[in-house]
């Protein structure tokens, strides 16, 4: 931004649904610089006094408005207008449940995971099934937010078995151990 010594911001806001909404961040007690200058307005964190969705903020009337006055008909330039969005996904839980426990060598073993968030919605995506460490196949695709893999290949002993949620566009993974004897 820049040149006016009598500049000053008049409005900031994001534009959502088309309508400026929220908060006005807009520095309109201070004078812009006499000379090209970077401006920056909000942050990790601020939501500008609104809420947002995904939706919203890929919408093509999302946007940002600026507004600036001056005193003495001064121009104000502005080269360019840059928004950066931090978004982070709903958290996700991962329980696994073992069909036979403690088993013995050559059962057949059916072990489901169950992923769930406190964020409605439906959860896509695979879980891996690992057994100690090593997976079990290739992932498999969650159907109504469970996973099922059935083996009888597993020794004596001790497995640590494990679901492995990998996530989707809309939930962050998660992971989920149990201990079949």
């Amino acid at each position: 931004t820049g040149f006016g010594s009598d500049v000053r911001d008049s409005v900031v806001s994001l534009v959502k649904g088309g309508v400026i909404t929220g908060s006005n961040l807009g520095a309109t007690g201070t004078d812009w610089p006499g000379a090209e200058a970077t401006a920056n307005y909000g942050g990790v964190a601020n939501l500008w006094g609104t809420t947002w969705t995904p939706a919203e903020v890929n919408a093509a009337n999302f946007g940002v408005v600026l507004s600036v006055t001056s005193t003495n008909n001064r121009t104000a330039s502005v080269d360019y207008i840059q928004v950066t969005v931090t978004y982070s996904l709903p958290a996700t839980t991962t329980t696994v449940t073992s069909s036979l426990n403690p088993s013995n060598s050559g059962d057949s073993v059916t072990f489901t995971a169950t992923v769930t968030s406190g964020t409605p919605g439906t959860i896509t995506g695979t879980v891996t099934f690992l057994d100690n460490g090593i997976a079990m196949g290739p992932g498999v695709a969650l159907s109504g937010g469970t996973a099922q893999i059935t083996t009888s290949t597993l020794t004596g002993g001790p497995h640590n078995i494990t679901a492995v949620y990998s996530g989707d566009t809309n939930y962050s993974g998660s992971t989920s151990a149990v201990i079949v004897q």
